[in-house]
């Protein structure tokens, strides 16, 4: 992987710098294409995903999430299939409104998201919000407030603030 590369396209991302985040990750696609670095192309694709779910661009976000799955499942990348679903799961929900299909995506991912440890539980923090969101929207208010208080549980513990604050809205 391109580390310099990398942590610029998250702080990209964490800023919502679409802009910046789609150059970044069109530059690593293309430099580790031809190398057959997965790793980095997994990586890429989601940030490029996250870069056009900003853009609402639904076809888009998909075909890089996709890609982006593809890639780390080739190499084993358990957590990363995460991330890649839950892009799924965002790009269905916040831009075609498709609660069914986020719900699918988020029902793969939690599985593996809960076996997760240390940091890497901020996965299952942001997955268990966005099924709280999906909950809400079918109208499932009493499953959609315990998923959002098992989020923020988690994002506290993490400090994820920002994040946790999300779970308060969800909750309210």
């Amino acid at each position: 992987m391109i580390p310099e590369e990398l942590a610029a396209a998250a702080e990209a991302q964490r800023a919502s710098d679409y802009f910046r985040l789609e150059k970044i990750a069109r530059d690593l696609i293309a430099s580790s294409t031809d190398a057959g670095d997965f790793a980095t192309l997994g990586n890429a694709y989601a940030y490029l995903g996250a870069a056009l779910v900003g853009f609402n661009d639904g076809p888009g976000a998909r075909a890089a999430f996709t890609r982006s799955q593809g890639y780390l499942e080739r190499i084993g990348d358990e957590m990363g299939v995460v991330r890649a679903l839950n892009g799924l799961a965002v790009a269905a929900m916040d831009l075609d409104l498709d609660a069914s299909t986020a719900r699918s995506y988020i029902d793969v991912a939690l599985p593996v998201a809960r076996r997760a440890i240390g940091g890497e539980r901020l996965w299952l923090g942001v997955l268990l919000g966005n099924r709280s969101e999906v909950e809400r929207f079918d109208g499932d208010y009493r499953t959609a407030i315990a998923s959002a208080r098992e989020a923020l549980r988690i994002l506290n513990e993490l400090h994820e603030k920002a994040r946790a604050g999300w779970q308060l809205t969800n909750i309210a």
